[in-house]
């Protein structure tokens, strides 16, 4: 990414129930879910040690076990599980791992384990500079209603306040800024809060503190938050694999690679991730997460051993 920083802590934000990634994500936890040759865990690992990260936090609770033998077996020793027995929301997560580290470090990038954001490297090192002054720094992201995200209202680079989706009244193509999800919090300025609470009142309060908003200029982003979205991410990654720049190149992972790989990008209408052949007469379009054996399509969606979640694409 050509950017260095330093900030060396991170705390990946993991423990959510999966229910926005239907019935596939009643057994497969969401950093778990394949990207091509590896899971998006993985992936996120190789991004925050491109930004020279030396200590990654990731939060668990639903299908922890599953994350916790993941991260055994690939022996990924600058990982900590922070488990949840009951779920903390991001804002008691954070405060979690300030009781916790209390003086270990100062800055902590916080980040959602199913989207990616890039920002340049000007963004990120006026980011960390802004950080030493402000609790929260956080990366905005342009959207649309059809995203269905809120609003930030920002005057001077600073937070004034949250419109709530439902609440918003604008046209359907009119953009507006949101959060993406990433941020700096400096943990010093942080007065801990034991329990439950949300963000936006125990670490990110526009209300009692300056929350600084970067500019929503030069940045790339992927979004594999939902079912929908993932669908529809993974093909668009696919669509990049023959450009210069696309999310691989990014993560600094050699495209070429990929093809070497046992990932079968048939045509714009499967990506099949699984080992096993597949049949598509039909021209379903279509994602193969796991298979024990060949894979027969019958319609649009996710396939996952036996379940099929029926999707589909927005971007057709």
């Amino acid at each position: 990414m050509g950017i260095t920083t330093q900030i060396d802590t991170a705390l990946l934000l993991s423990a959510g129930l999966g229910t926005r990634m239907g019935i596939i994500g009643k057994q497969l936890p969401k950093p778990l879910w394949p990207l091509f040759d590896q899971t998006i865990l993985d992936y996120q690992i190789q991004y925050l040690r491109n930004l020279k990260i030396k200590r990654i936090f990731i939060n668990t609770h639903y299908l922890a076990n599953q994350i916790n033998e993941y991260i055994n077996k690939k022996e990924y020793k600058d990982v900590t599980i922070l488990h949840e027995p009951v779920l903390l929301k991001s804002g008691g997560t954070i405060h979690n791992l300030l009781k916790l580290q209390s003086g270990v470090f100062s800055k902590l990038l916080v980040l959602n384990a199913d989207q990616f954001y890039f920002p340049s490297k000007d963004i990120w090192e006026q980011a960390c500079d802004k950080s030493k002054s402000h609790t929260a720094v956080l990366f905005p992201l342009k959207c649309s209603l059809k995203d269905e995200y809120n609003e930030l209202i920002i005057k001077k680079n600073l937070l004034q306040e949250i419109i709530k989706f439902e609440n918003l009244k604008k046209s359907p193509n009119a953009s507006y800024i949101t959060f993406s999800g990433m941020g700096i919090i400096n943990m010093d300025r942080l007065k801990y809060k034991a329990g439950i609470s949300n963000f936006w009142d125990t670490v990110a309060n526009y209300n009692s503190d300056q929350i600084y908003i970067t500019q929503a200029k030069e940045y790339c982003y992927y979004d594999f938050g939902t079912s929908q979205r993932y669908f529809d991410t993974c093909f668009k990654v696919a669509g990049e694999l023959k450009t210069k720049i696309n999310l691989f190149s990014k993560l600094g992972v050699a495209t070429n690679r990929l093809t070497d790989l046992e990932v079968e990008i048939s045509g714009d209408k499967v990506l099949n991730f699984s080992k096993y052949p597949f049949s598509n007469l039909q021209g379903h379009r279509a994602i193969i997460l796991k298979s024990n054996q060949k894979t027969i399509i019958n319609s649009a969606g996710l396939y996952f051993n036996e379940i099929v979640d029926p999707i589909v694409s927005s971007l057709l």
